[in-house]
């Protein structure tokens, strides 16, 4: 993947613009800070890419992805057996 100025810019911007487009003062806040962390990758695009590769990374290996898409579970607890440590399911 590369990334070029440009492209990083883009995203700037558009963090911006959703910064202005939010309305709670904890969002705004939070997206304020989000984008002050940034700021250093914004104007290197080899680091952004870095940083998207990260925040991109899968938390479940190509394996577990697998063996839980392949399957039907019976209930919820049994699907949560099949995740990882550290992957937690929250129900809505």
């Amino acid at each position: 993947m590369s990334i070029t100025t440009a492209e990083t810019t883009a995203w700037k911007n558009e963090l911006a613009a959703m910064s202005g487009d939010v309305t709670d003062p904890a969002a705004r806040a939070a997206l304020a800070s989000l984008s002050s962390a940034l700021e250093p990758y914004f104007e290197t695009p080899e680091y952004f890419r870095s940083i998207l590769g990260k925040i991109a990374a899968p938390m479940i290996d190509a394996d577990t992805e697998e063996q839980i898409t392949s399957r039907a579970f019976a209930d919820l607890e049994e699907f949560k057996t099949a995740l990882p440590d550290g992957v937690v399911v929250t129900t809505i």
